[in-house]
């Protein structure tokens, strides 16, 4: 979970713009509105390099796939919702 919820967090960070980095260059807001879960749904964008095609593939299944009980409102609450969010789906051993 740890390299994945750090991964989450930077995500968090470039789209509500805590970071100097544009997020329509990783990421697309979801235009679908009547989704299951939270409503920050992320649609992937495609893209020749292969470090942000990477990142971005590995994130936006994770995000989508978060809880309503996520709490997006700050940094510091996204982080401390997310280490109760069981990852076990998403990681291979």
């Amino acid at each position: 979970m740890f390299i994945l919820g750090i991964d989450l967090v930077w995500c968090y960070k470039i789209l509500y713009g805590h970071v100097d980095l544009k997020s329509e260059s990783l990421f697309e807001w979801s235009p679908h509105l009547s989704t299951r879960g939270h409503k920050y749904k992320l649609y992937r964008k495609r893209s020749s390099a292969s470090v942000r095609y990477y990142f971005s593939e590995l994130v936006v299944n994770v995000w989508n796939s978060l809880p309503n009980e996520v709490d997006f409102s700050t940094v510091r609450s996204f982080t401390r919702t997310i280490k109760r969010v069981p990852f076990n789906d998403f990681v291979s051993y």
